[in-house]
C-alpha cells in the first residue's frame, strides 16, 4: 500500500478494539467474525494468525505484534512509549485514543445497548465506507503516481489517476507523452464541459 496505510491501519484499529469489547461483553462469534472478516486469517499451512494489511517494514512486525492481537488494553500497561519509533508511538497512540473513544461511547448508553453500539461501527464500515483501489504493475509506478498527486496538492480524480499511471510508464518518453496528453485533453475537456451543461439544463445526449 503505498497511499491509504495510514486510513486502512486506523479503520483496523477500530475494528481490532471493537472486537475486544465485545470479547469483554462475552460476544465471541462476533468478535471472531469481525477478526476473520476484517483483520486476519489462518495460514492453512503453519495455522499462524496473518493480518490481512501487511504494514511497510517500519511499523509491520510492531503493528502485528503490539496492535493487532486482542487484549490491547492490558498489554498497553506495560509498553515504553519512550522506547518506541515515532511511527510505532503513532500507531499505538491511535489505538489507545480508539479504544478511549469507543468505551466512552458506551458510557452514555444503556448497558443492554452496548453490542448494538458495537455492531454500528461494524455496519458503517461495511456498508458506508468506500475504497478506491488503484492497482499497479510494479511499486515503482505507485510511488510514481503518488508523488506526482501529492506534489500538485489535488484530489486524485480518475483522470489523474490515469494519467499519471501512463505517464510513470512512460520512461526516457516522457516529454511526448505528456505532448499527446495535452491534445488529448484539448478535444476531450470540451465534451466534458458540455456534457455538464447538458446535465443542468436536463437534456440527455443519448
Amino acid at each position: 500500500i503505498v497511499d491509504g496505510q495510514q486510513r486502512l491501519a486506523t479503520t483496523s484499529i477500530l475494528l481490532a478494539r471493537v472486537r475486544d469489547i465485545l470479547l469483554e461483553l462475552g460476544r465471541d462469534k462476533s468478535a471472531q467474525s469481525i477478526e476473520q472478516t476484517y483483520l486476519g486469517n489462518i495460514d492453512i499451512q503453519t495455522e499462524a494468525s496473518v493480518s490481512r494489511i501487511q504494514m511497510n517494514e517500519e511499523n509491520n512486525e510492531f503493528y502485528n505484534s503490539a496492535i493487532l492481537p486482542s487484549g490491547f488494553r492490558a498489554a498497553a500497561k506495560s509498553v515504553k512509549k519512550a522506547d518506541l519509533r515515532q511511527t510505532n508511538a503513532r500507531l499505538f497512540n491511535a489505538s489507545v485514543l480508539i479504544d478511549e473513544f469507543i468505551r466512552n461511547g458506551l458510557k452514555q448508553s444503556a448497558k443492554e445497548k452496548h453490542v448494538d453500539y458495537l455492531l454500528k461501527w461494524e455496519s458503517f464500515i461495511n456498508n458506508k465506507a468506500r475504497i478506491l483501489a488503484v492497482f499497479v504493475s510494479d511499486e515503482f509506478a505507485a510511488y510514481r503516481m503518488f508523488e506526482t498527486l501529492n506534489d500538485r496538492g489535488l484530489r486524485a480524480s480518475q483522470v489523474d489517476i490515469l494519467k499519471n499511471y501512463l505517464f510513470s510508464r512512460c520512461d526516457t518518453r516522457l516529454d511526448e507523452a505528456k505532448m499527446l496528453w495535452r491534445e488529448i485533453d484539448t478535444v476531450i475537456e470540451p465534451l466534458g464541459n458540455r456534457s455538464a451543461s447538458d446535465e443542468d439544463e436536463g437534456q440527455d445526449d443519448s
